[in-house]
Protein backbone atom coordinates (compact mmCIF):
# COMPACT_ATOMS: atom_id res chain seq x y z
CA UNK A 1 0.00 0.00 0.00
CA UNK A 2 1.41 3.37 -1.05
CA UNK A 3 2.15 5.90 1.68
CA UNK A 4 1.19 9.57 1.37
CA UNK A 5 2.54 12.53 3.28
CA UNK A 6 1.14 15.90 4.34
CA UNK A 7 3.42 18.92 4.33
CA UNK A 8 3.67 20.80 7.61
CA UNK A 9 4.65 24.42 6.95
CA UNK A 10 6.12 26.43 9.83
CA UNK A 11 5.79 30.18 9.34
CA UNK A 12 8.01 32.91 10.70
CA UNK A 13 5.25 33.75 13.20
CA UNK A 14 5.82 30.37 14.89
CA UNK A 15 2.49 28.91 13.73
CA UNK A 16 2.26 25.83 11.57
CA UNK A 17 -0.13 25.15 8.72
CA UNK A 18 -0.91 22.10 6.60
CA UNK A 19 -0.21 22.82 2.94
CA UNK A 20 -3.50 23.18 1.09
CA UNK A 21 -3.89 23.08 -2.67
CA UNK A 22 -7.26 23.38 -4.37
CA UNK A 23 -8.97 23.95 -1.03
CA UNK A 24 -7.86 20.74 0.68
CA UNK A 25 -4.77 19.30 2.37
CA UNK A 26 -2.40 18.31 -0.41
CA UNK A 27 -0.75 14.88 -0.18
CA UNK A 28 2.51 13.80 -1.76
CA UNK A 29 3.37 10.16 -2.51
CA UNK A 30 6.28 8.53 -0.73
CA UNK A 31 8.43 8.43 -3.86
CA UNK A 32 8.24 12.23 -4.32
CA UNK A 33 8.04 13.72 -0.84
CA UNK A 34 11.75 13.62 0.13
CA UNK A 35 12.78 15.31 -3.13
CA UNK A 36 10.01 17.92 -2.80
CA UNK A 37 11.05 18.81 0.77
CA UNK A 38 14.76 18.89 -0.09
CA UNK A 39 14.28 21.14 -3.13
CA UNK A 40 11.59 23.44 -1.69
CA UNK A 41 12.71 27.08 -1.69
CA UNK A 42 10.87 28.88 1.16
CA UNK A 43 12.13 32.26 -0.02
CA UNK A 44 9.89 31.97 -3.11
CA UNK A 45 6.61 31.43 -1.23
CA UNK A 46 4.48 32.75 1.60
CA UNK A 47 1.74 30.82 3.42
CA UNK A 48 -1.81 32.02 3.97
CA UNK A 49 -3.77 31.13 7.14
CA UNK A 50 -5.83 28.82 4.89
CA UNK A 51 -2.68 26.78 4.16
CA UNK A 52 -2.49 27.92 0.53
CA UNK A 53 0.95 28.98 -0.72
CA UNK A 54 1.31 32.22 -2.65
CA UNK A 55 4.27 33.83 -4.37
CA UNK A 56 6.51 35.73 -1.96
CA UNK A 57 5.73 39.42 -1.94
CA UNK A 58 2.53 39.02 -3.97
CA UNK A 59 0.29 38.31 -1.04
CA UNK A 60 -1.72 40.36 1.39
CA UNK A 61 -0.96 41.33 4.97
CA UNK A 62 -2.56 38.00 5.97
CA UNK A 63 0.33 35.89 4.66
CA UNK A 64 3.50 34.83 6.45
CA UNK A 65 7.01 34.00 5.34
CA UNK A 66 7.81 30.30 5.41
CA UNK A 67 10.51 29.23 7.86
CA UNK A 68 10.57 25.48 7.06
CA UNK A 69 8.61 22.56 5.64
CA UNK A 70 8.45 18.98 6.93
CA UNK A 71 6.80 15.78 5.80
CA UNK A 72 4.26 14.06 8.05
CA UNK A 73 2.86 10.62 7.28
CA UNK A 74 -0.85 10.77 6.53
CA UNK A 75 -2.72 8.59 8.98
Amino acid sequence: MEKFYKIKVTADNGQFYWWHKGGKVHLLPEELVDTWVAKFKPEFFDIMPSGEMVGAGRSTENSFKIKKVEKVLES
